[in-house]
Order: C-alpha cells, then structure tokens, then sequence
C-alpha cells in the first residue's frame, strides 16, 4: 500500500544523510518516477524533506525533525535494537529489517550517551548452517502469512528422505538451530522439522485454518519423545562433567542423587548422531537411562570399537 510506503521512506530518510532517488526505487521495488511522486506527497504533507544535487548528493530529512519516542525509555530503544539487528544476522526478513529502520528512526544522541555502539552484541550468524536456510525462510515465510499448505522433502537424523505436505505454525530458534513446527498431514499430529533438513519447499494453493497451538507449550520439558522432532533424555552423570553438560545442553534439569552423581534431564531434537558423540566422548562419567534406543545405540557402538581393536 502507498500510505506504508510513504512511511517507510520517512523511516529510511532518517536513518541516513542522504539518499537517491534510484536506491529508493530498488529498495521499495517501485520506479524512480513514483518515488519523486512519493517525496513530493511527503513535502506536500509538511515532511521537511531536501534534495542535494550533484554527486553524492540526493534526499534527505532536516536534522531537527524526529518521531515521538514517548512511550518508551532509551533502555526499551537500544535493547530492541539490539535484539532485532541480531535476528537479521540470522534470518533475511524483510519484515525485520523494516522494523529495525523503523525503531532506530526514533533514537536521539543521546542513546549514544548511555550506551556505547556494542556494548551489548548478538550474533546468530554461526547457527545459519547454509543459504539454503535463508531461503527456506522466504518460501516458510510465504505460507505463514497466507496461511497456505508447503510440500517438502525431509532428511531426519537417520538419514532417510520423507516428503511431507503440512501447515506451518511457527518458525523457532531452540537448541541452537532453526526449526518450524508445524501440524504434519501426514503423522496427523503436531510436528517440529529442523529447516536445515528441509529440502525443495513448495508452496501448495490449498488453505488451512491455523490450529490452536502455543509453541512455548510443544517445546516444554514435557513433551515426549516423537520420531520426527525431540526426544526427552534422562542420563545419570558424574559431578565432574555437570559444567560441561550446561554449557552443551543450558535447560537441562539436575538432580543430585549422591555426592558424586546427578540425575540430568533435557528435551533434545532427535539428532542421533550428535547425541551419540556427546554421551560417548565423555566414557563412564555419563549412563544413559533414557531413551532406550540410545542405551542400544551406544552399546552397540561400544561392542564395534572394541571389536575394532581385537
């Protein structure tokens, strides 16, 4: 719509000295033509807007025009900024972005007199895993808003490939990756599928009504083990390694049964694999009670090394 264009460019004027009219055009997807017609709308409308000609000159907003920050305090301003420059680090979203333009418009210096620049600094560039994440944002993205069925190719941990058709419900950042928790047609249940291991995503024409679901709900410690997402691990552990175990798995509950041992407990995704390597690399100092499937697993694994050695 042209009334949030309009709005918009203000917040993109403000954020920047000057700006031409062609980065406008590409920035917005519209013409150069209809951004001169935009700016002469805003000039109309008593937006203080300038033009510098020449090179590197362009449009620009006077220095003294500012929007209303009353509702909220310089703290609120600069940990939302924070926040939502960390989140574009990871996730391409033109929404994001927009809002991050928008927030940062309504600082004043004098942000820059409580805090300094990177005081305090997210990043969750090293959990993007590929561009193909990035992309599978956009498509999710897509249907999320429409409300629309995607169709996908699935790897699970086991390395077997699935194709789903599902609803998708809410993209999440949990156990240091992306996944989308969605209702599978398939299963005829709640699902999370890590995005990472999403492969050819369509966007399907059929609709659906979204389902009551909270996601803060499917992701408690009390959501069992289902053979396309999470998996609850119970382990008994040596005092020795309880450090350790909360810096790989920081929600994981602890009990201390003796002087020397804890009973952990964590809601995991069903990452076999990684899982295996972790218990496993720290030997006798971790015994796995619960899911069974894993006790086999590093069982096995144990009789093939020995094995291995013979």
């Amino acid at each position: 719509m042209k009334i949030d264009r309009l709005l918009s460019i203000i917040i993109y004027l403000l954020n920047r000295k000057t700006v031409t009219a062609r980065e406008l055009a590409e920035k917005f997807e519209v013409s150069v033509r209809t951004i001169q017609r935009d700016i002469d709308s805003l000039t109309m409308a008593g937006i203080p807007i300038y033009a510098e000609q020449g090179a590197g000159g362009g449009y620009g907003i006077l220095e003294h025009y500012r929007l209303s920050k009353q509702l909220m305090s310089t703290d609120d301003f600069y940990f939302i900024t924070t926040a939502l420059r960390g989140l574009c680090s990871a996730y391409d979203h033109k929404g994001i972005s927009q809002a991050l333009e928008k927030v940062s418009a309504i600082h004043t210096d004098e942000i820059q007199g409580t805090y300094r620049k990177n005081d305090f600094y997210i990043d969750f560039t090293a959990f993007q895993n590929s561009n193909s994440i990035r992309d599978n944002f956009k498509v999710i993205d897509q249907a999320l808003k429409s409300s629309k069925l995607i169709e996908f190719e699935y790897i699970t941990s086991g390395h077997n490939h699935t194709t789903r058709q599902v609803e998708p419900l809410t993209i999440a950042f949990k156990w240091y990756a992306w996944y989308l928790l969605a209702y599978c047609r398939k299963r005829s249940d709640f699902r999370i599928f890590k995005i990472g291991r999403m492969r050819n995503i369509n966007v399907l024409k059929e609709c659906f009504e979204p389902k009551n679901i909270q996601p803060e709900d499917f992701f408690s410690h009390d959501k069992r083990d289902n053979s396309d997402g999470i998996i609850h691990l119970k382990a008994e552990i040596h005092k020795s390694i309880r450090i350790d175990m909360e810096e790989i798995y920081p929600e994981t509950i602890f009990t201390k049964k003796t002087d020397s041992t804890y009973l952990m407990e964590v809601t995991l995704p069903r990452n076999n694999n990684t899982l295996l390597g972790t218990m496993m690399c720290f030997g006798n100092r971790v015994k796995v009670i619960e899911p069974v499937d894993l006790r086999d697993m590093i069982l096995d694994t144990v009789e093939e090394v020995k094995n291995a050695y013979r």
